[in-house]
């Protein structure tokens, strides 16, 4: 995991940490399980997997923040 967080700082400029790394292996985890997201991954080659998924992992994204906000701010969710 490190290694992404590598190539996406190199590539997008971002400062991502290795605390970063706990919300990616959610994400990935919640990826790996989404059935969209292996039927997608099964029916196309790795290009067209990336761009077929790429609103799926946002959403997982905007997601796993929410989640977070309510954990730690039940009162407003």
């Amino acid at each position: 995991m490190s290694e992404i967080i590598r190539v996406l700082n190199e590539r997008f400029g971002t400062d991502f940490t290795d605390e970063d790394r706990l919300f990616f292996e959610q994400i990935k985890e919640r990826a790996v399980k989404n059935e969209e997201v292996i039927q997608t991954a099964m029916a196309n080659p790795l290009d067209k997997f990336q761009l077929g998924i790429r609103k799926l992992i946002e959403a997982f994204m905007i997601q796993r923040m929410s989640d977070t906000r309510q954990d730690r701010y039940p009162l407003y969710g």
